[in-house]
């Protein structure tokens, strides 16, 4: 390997890995190869001894004190204290700070302050901005925006915007918007404050489409259920 310059940086194992500044970064214990910290300060990467997983393949472009950990072609970009782990693969933390992705394949974190992506079958999700969001054993969901929000128990293609303290558990193609404090209850489904819908799509719920579609509107105190039929919605 190679150490391009700066201050008290190290390297201990690796063929085809390079150092290329910043100060006491390191790139130790780890047989895989083509490792590359740009620059910046503490950052490292390492072998998962525990998991029995080596790291080759990961990068770390800059910012202070990140570690790639035990996983193959992973990236963090910058920031500040952010942790790539548990033989996640393809996976990248883009900024922010204290984000945490373990076990996870070909996700992301982008921006926003302690994230974390978790469980060995969680796969292709996205946190974007926010703080404290969680994705754990989910596929293929998002979260952006927002605080302490979580997608967990399996859930597929379920989504979170713009919402706090809310959370998907198990419910497929499950959407809250704007929620808070709210848990969703219905699969395929659209949460938002004061409007619930189901059916075949947003259209046809609001007459526009074939077939009658239920529409319920809610308040503090009252629920109310029209269906596409209803004059009232047209």
């Amino acid at each position: 390997g190679t150490i391009g310059g700066g201050y008290y940086n190290s390297m201990t194992a690796g063929d085809y890995s390079t150092i290329a500044g910043g100060q006491y970064n390191a790139i130790v214990a780890v047989s895989g190869d083509g490792n590359t910290i740009g620059g910046g300060h503490k950052n490292s990467i390492s072998a998962d001894n525990t998991l029995l997983t080596d790291s080759s393949y990961c990068t770390i472009g800059g910012g202070s004190t990140n570690i790639a950990h035990g996983g193959n072609y992973t990236t963090i970009a910058g920031g500040q204290g952010n942790t790539i782990t548990g033989n996640s693969t393809h996976s990248i933390i883009a900024g922010g700070h204290s984000h945490v992705i373990s076990g996870s394949y070909s996700s992301i974190v982008a921006g926003g302050s302690e994230h974390g992506m978790t469980g060995n079958q969680n796969h292709r999700n996205t946190i974007i901005g926010g703080h404290q969001n969680k994705i754990d054993k989910a596929q293929y969901s998002a979260i952006v925006g927002g605080y302490g929000n979580s997608i967990s128990g399996g859930a597929s293609n379920a989504g979170m915007f713009g919402s706090a303290r809310s959370s998907i558990n198990g419910y497929n193609h499950a959407v809250m918007i704007g929620c808070d404090a709210s848990v969703a209850d219905q699969a395929s489904t659209v949460f938002m404050p004061g409007l619930k819908v189901t059916g075949a799509s947003v259209r046809a719920a609001l007459g526009s489409g074939d077939g009658d579609v239920s529409v319920q509107f809610t308040n503090s105190t009252n629920l109310f259920t029209y269906h596409t039929s209803d004059a009232r919605l047209k």
